[in-house]
């Protein structure tokens, strides 16, 4: 598959059976797609902040239940809000969250449930893994996130993707951004946006 075409698709991965959508502005304008700087951002909803590169005043939210057949408290509730850079198609970025989601005992989720959602959005979107590395960071309550990064490349093209899954107690997160000119992993605003994601503790 080709990353060109495949690139834009990484939506229709993270977004499928989105039972609705919503535009969200961004901050401090009426015409949000005149951001042009990053700019820091609170989500309530998903329980996370993060900073948005340039250009992605206009973000799209999804919310969907990932087993709606499953009874309310065994639910996967899955909150999505992403961005197309300068409504561009290819370029951008996005942050999924899961609720819900349990480890094969039914304990807390793990590198088992959150890896194979990365690979599987990696495969659609026809890149590689270049690189790929266990993270951990250490928050001001206490508590510590940890997951996996993935460097990902098109095998016959400039393309890139960049993902991390992380689990924070019960919550997994999914941040991922793609680019199809590449430029990807060296970017500032790229790497500030992956830096900057914090779940919001109590």
């Amino acid at each position: 598959m080709n990353v060109r075409a495949a690139l834009p698709s990484v939506l229709v991965l993270l977004l499928a059976s989105a039972a609705w959508g919503q535009q969200v502005g961004g901050t401090g304008e009426n015409r949000p797609e005149l951001i042009t700087e990053p700019y820091a951002y609170v989500s309530d909803q998903g329980r996370f902040k993060v900073t948005w590169p340039g250009g992605c005043g206009e973000l799209v939210r999804r919310d969907r239940i990932e087993n709606p057949e499953a009874d309310l408290p065994l639910q996967i509730q899955v909150f999505n809000v992403y961005c197309d850079r300068d409504r561009q198609h290819g370029v951008g970025s996005s942050v999924t969250v899961l609720w819900n989601l349990q480890g094969e005992d039914g304990g807390l989720p793990g590198p088992e449930q959150v890896v194979p959602r990365m690979e599987n959005q990696l495969k659609t979107l026809g890149v590689v893994i270049a690189k790929q590395r266990p993270i951990r960071r250490d928050l001001a309550d206490g508590t510590r996130i940890e997951g996996l990064e993935i460097l990902a490349t098109e095998p016959e093209g400039p393309g890139e993707a960049w993902m991390r899954g992380l689990v924070h107690g019960g919550d997994v997160y999914i941040l991922a951004a793609w680019n199809i000119n590449g430029g990807l992993f060296t970017a500032p605003e790229y790497v500030d946006f992956f830096n900057s994601f914090e779940p919001l503790v109590e």
